[in-house]
C-alpha cells in the first residue's frame, strides 16, 4: 500500500517511535453476558495516532502534525495552520466526529456490561435548570448518596448515564444501573405496578422502570440511551463538557488493531470465518460522507453461545504486552 508523503524520514519516524503502532486492520470484541460480538474493520488508509482515538485520523493528517513539528512546512502553509487554528478556536460548534465518538462508547459499555443492568432512571429538574454545571452538581449529589447507602449494604454500585436537552433548553439525566426496581432506593410509585421513584433526588421529577422485568432485547437497551445523545446532543453548551458518566468498574470492549500480514491477526480472521461458534450477522462498506469519515470495510460477526472456547480467550492470548 502506496503513503502519500514526500518524506520517508518522518514516517519511519512515527511507524518505528510512535506510542501506537500504525494499523489497517481492527477487531473490536464485547463479551455480553449470553453472546460476543466481534467487529472487524478493514481499513483502506493506514491509521495510527500516538494519544487520541485513532479511528478520526489517517497518516497523512499525522505526518502533516509532524513536519510541521519538524519545521518541514513552508512559511505559507505555517501562515495557513496558524490562522486555520484560530479559526478553530473562535468557531462555535460541536464536532460531529467527537458526537459520533461518544454515542460509540456509550453504545459499546451499554452492551458489555449488560449483566448488570436491572432498571432505567430519569432524573428531571423543578426549576428550569439549563446550566450544565449546575445541573451536573445536583447530579454528583445524588450519586454520592446513592453510592453511600449502595456501599452501607455491600453493594458495588453500577452505572451508565447520559445527558439531555428538553424543548425548553432545561437538563436531565437517564441512566442505566443495577439498583434493583422496587429496592429502598427505587421503590414503587404509589397506584402503580410498574413505575418507580428515586429515592435522594430531590431536586425535581423521577422514575425508573425494570430492565429485567420490561426489556427482552437487550440490544435495544443500548439503542434507547444512544437515542438520547442524539436529540440536541450538539448544543453548544456541551463543549468542553462530558456527554456521558459512567463508574470507573465498568467493563469496556477488547480493542486490537494489526497491519493485514500480521499472524495474529490472520489467525482470528481464520478463526472467525472457519469456526461453526460464530455466524456473519451484518456486512457492509463505508464510503466517507464527512471529511473525518475513513473508508473500510465491515463485518459483524456473533457467536452462538459462550460455551465452547471463543474470540475472546484467542485474541486475549495473542495480545504481546
Amino acid at each position: 500500500m502506496a503513503i502519500n508523503t514526500n518524506n520517508e524520514n518522518v514516517y519511519k519516524k512515527y511507524v518505528c517511535h510512535g506510542k501506537n503502532k500504525v494499523y489497517n486492520r481492527k477487531f473490536k470484541i464485547i463479551k455480553g453476558k449470553k453472546k460476543i460480538r466481534v467487529t472487524y474493520k478493514e481499513y483502506s488508509n493506514i491509521l495510527g495516532s500516538d494519544n487520541e482515538s485513532i479511528d478520526s485520523y489517517n497518516l497523512d493528517m499525522k505526518l502533516k502534525e509532524l513536519k510541521k513539528d519538524l519545521f518541514i512546512n513552508s512559511s505559507i502553509e505555517e501562515k495557513e495552520n496558524k490562522s486555520n487554528i484560530i479559526d478553530d478556536k473562535k468557531n462555535n460548534f460541536i464536532r460531529k466526529d467527537n458526537l459520533i465518538r461518544s454515542r460509540n462508547h456509550v453504545f459499546d459499555l451499554a452492551r458489555c456490561n449488560d449483566e448488570y443492568w436491572k432498571s432505567f432512571i430519569t432524573l428531571t429538574f423543578k426549576e428550569n435548570i439549563q446550566d450544565i454545571n449546575i445541573a451536573y452538581d445536583m447530579f454528583n449529589k445524588w450519586l454520592k448518596s446513592a453510592r453511600r447507602y449502595l456501599k452501607r449494604n455491600n453493594i458495588e454500585f453500577y452505572y451508565l448515564g447520559v445527558i439531555e436537552f428538553q424543548k425548553r433548553g432545561a437538563i436531565h439525566y437517564h441512566l442505566l444501573t443495577n439498583i434493583e426496581c422496587g429496592s429502598y432506593i427505587l421503590p414503587l410509585q404509589e397506584s402503580e405496578k410498574n413505575k418507580f421513584n428515586v429515592m435522594y433526588w430531590k431536586y425535581g421529577f423521577s422514575s425508573a422502570f425494570n430492565i429485567v422485568k420490561d426489556v427482552n432485547n437487550f440490544f435495544d437497551i443500548a439503542k434507547y440511551m444512544c437515542k438520547y445523545m442524539a436529540k440536541k446532543n450538539d448544543d453548544i453548551r456541551l463543549k468542553n463538557h462530558k456527554r456521558y458518566y459512567h463508574s470507573r468498574n465498568l467493563k469496556k470492549p477488547l480493542e486490537l488493531t494489526y497491519m493485514d500480514n500480521d499472524i495474529n491477526f490472520l489467525q482470528i480472521l481464520n478463526y472467525l470465518t472457519d469456526s461453526c461458534n460464530y455466524e456473519i450477522i451484518n456486512s457492509y462498506h463505508h464510503t466517507p460522507k464527512e471529511r473525518f469519515e475513513q473508508e473500510y470495510n465491515l463485518i459483524e460477526f456473533e457467536s452462538l453461545n459462550n460455551n465452547e472456547i471463543n474470540i475472546f480467550d484467542i485474541a486475549t492470548a495473542n495480545l504481546d504486552f
